[in-house]
Parts: C-alpha cells; sequence; structure tokens
C-alpha cells in the first residue's frame, strides 16, 4: 500500500510512519525541508501525481484552519484518493471531507487498507 502522510506537527508525522511501517509511505517534502512549497514546487515529483492508495492526515493539535504541512491532503481529496484523518480532527476543515476518522492511539494502518484504492493508472 502506497500511503501519503501529511500532517500538521513534525512529530505526529514520524509517529504514523512508524505505525505504518511496512507499507510504502510517501511525503510531499523531505522531513525536514518546509511543508511550502512542496516537492513539486521545488522540481520534485508529487506523491499525489505519481500515484498513492490512501492519504493519511495526522493532526498532532487541534486548528480550525488547514496548515502547510496538510496541503497534501487537499491534493488527495481533488484526486479523489481517500483520506484517513487521525489525532486530532475534531472541528478541522476536514472534518467532513475524509474517508475515515481514526482517534487519538488508534489503528491508523488498518484505517488506510480499509479504504485504500489501489491506483490502477498505467505510466
Amino acid at each position: 500500500m502506497r500511503v501519503l502522510v501529511v500532517g500538521n506537527e513534525r512529530w505526529a508525522v514520524a509517529q504514523a510512519e512508524r505505525a505504518l511501517r511496512g507499507h510504502e509511505v510517501r511525503r510531499c517534502h523531505e522531513p525536514e525541508a518546509p511543508a511550502f512549497p512542496c516537492a513539486k514546487f521545488c522540481g520534485g515529483s508529487c506523491p499525489v501525481e505519481d500515484g498513492v492508495d490512501v492519504v493519511a492526515l495526522v493532526r498532532g493539535r487541534h486548528s480550525s484552519e488547514v496548515l502547510p504541512g496538510e496541503l497534501g491532503a487537499v491534493c488527495g481529496l481533488r484526486a479523489d484518493v481517500p483520506v484517513v484523518a487521525a489525532g486530532m480532527v475534531e472541528g478541522s476543515p476536514f472534518a467532513d471531507l475524509v474517508t475515515a476518522t481514526v482517534p487519538p492511539g488508534g489503528r491508523l494502518a488498518e484505517a488506510c487498507q480499509s479504504v485504500a484504492v489501489p491506483d490502477v493508472r498505467v505510466g
């Protein structure tokens, strides 16, 4: 399973990546790079355009706004990729748009597997 992991806190993204060990984890930017601009705007490739089966949006804190580290979830939604939100999702702009929600301490990998839609694009 190819999972794009995005989030509003670096520690939460790192924790999600550990929970998804054994799956192909992709990111919109390198771990220590600024969240914006994304790799696509810096001459790299876009994981959503390259093909992912699901987006894991992890929120380490509450926010009523979309934060820079979460922009990949917007791209995933626009591309009709299922989005699983984990962590502090209540009251977020994503709350009613995601395919599934995982509470803090929940099983992210299982939730992602349950909604993942394999990318069937032929390159």
